[in-house]
C-alpha cells in the first residue's frame, strides 16, 4: 500500500537496501518482511524506529490467534507468555526510562528455578519466541528440557515484541517514543534481565546461551554478575 512505499522510500533515502519478500499469495496471509542493510550509523536511531513502527503495526495486523497455531508448532502456543513492569529504569547513558514492560516467555515448573535455571538471549531481531529462530533446542529429551529446566527468553530492550522500545507510548507525552527513544547497550539490556531474574525467583543461572546479539549478552553477564 501507500504507506509501505512511504516507508521503503523514507528507508532508501538513508541509504537503506530495503528487501520486501511476500511469501504467500492470499491477501490475508501476505507477511511482508523487511531487512535493512547498509544504513550510516548516524542515521541508525531514525531508521531503526522506523522499521520497529512497521513491524509493529504488522504486528497488529495479523490474523487470529488461530492462524498462529496453524503456522507454528505447537510448543511455541503452549508455554507460559507474560509481561513484566519493571518501573522506572536507569540507563548506562544516565537516561531515565519512567516505566518499562519486559515481554518474556518462559518453559517448565518455577519450582525448578533456583536450582536449574536457563536464559536464553535473542539476536538483534530475533523476539523471545525461542522456536521461530532456533527451532529443535527446547523440548523433552532436547539441550534445554522443560520437564528437568526453567527457561527463559526476554524480549530485549529496545525491542519491538512487547518490551518497551521505539513503539511504545512516553509515559511523559503519551505518543510514541520513535526516534527519540535513547540508544541503548548490550549493558542495560542484561540489567533489565536481571532485574526479570529477580522478579521470576532465579537467584542463580545455570546457563546464559544465545546466537549473535544474544552471545553478547551472554558475555555480558558474565562480565557483570559472575556470582549469578
Amino acid at each position: 500500500n501507500s504507506r509501505v512505499i512511504d516507508v521503503i522510500r523514507e528507508l532508501q533515502s538513508y541509504g537503506a537496501e530495503v528487501l520486501v519478500h511476500d511469501p504467500v499469495a492470499s491477501p490475508e496471509e501476505a507477511w511482508h518482511e523487511y531487512r535493512v542493510k547498509l544504513v550510516p550509523w548516524e542515521q541508525l536511531p531514525r531508521a531503526a524506529a522506523i522499521v520497529a513502527a512497521v513491524a509493529h503495526r504488522a504486528f497488529q495486523a495479523r490474523p487470529s490467534s488461530d492462524y498462529l497455531e496453524r503456522l507454528l508448532p505447537k510448543a511455541v502456543v503452549a508455554d507460559v507468555k507474560s509481561q513484566f513492569n519493571a518501573g522506572e529504569f536507569i540507563l548506562e547513558s544516565g537516561h531515565r526510562l519512567d516505566e518499562v514492560t519486559v515481554a518474556y516467555r518462559s518453559w517448565g515448573d518455577e519450582a525448578n528455578a533456583a536450582q536449574r535455571a536457563i536464559l536464553i538471549c535473542h539476536a538483534l531481531t530475533g523476539s523471545a519466541d525461542v522456536e521461530s529462530w532456533w527451532p529443535g533446542l527446547i523440548g523433552t529429551g532436547g539441550a534445554f528440557d522443560p520437564q528437568r529446566d526453567y527457561i527463559v527468553c526476554s524480549n530485549i530492550l529496545g525491542g519491538c515484541y512487547g518490551t518497551t522500545g521505539p513503539v511504545s507510548l512516553s509515559p511523559r507525552s503519551n505518543r510514541r517514543y520513535r526516534a527519540d527513544f535513547p540508544r541503548i547497550s548490550v549493558r542495560d539490556m542484561v540489567h533489565l534481565q536481571r532485574r526479570l531474574m529477580e522478579h521470576l525467583g532465579v537467584q542463580q543461572l545455570e546457563l546464559v546461551t544465545g546466537p549473535s546479539l544474544g552471545g553478547m549478552q551472554a558475555l555480558e553477564w558474565a562480565k557483570l554478575y559472575p556470582d549469578r
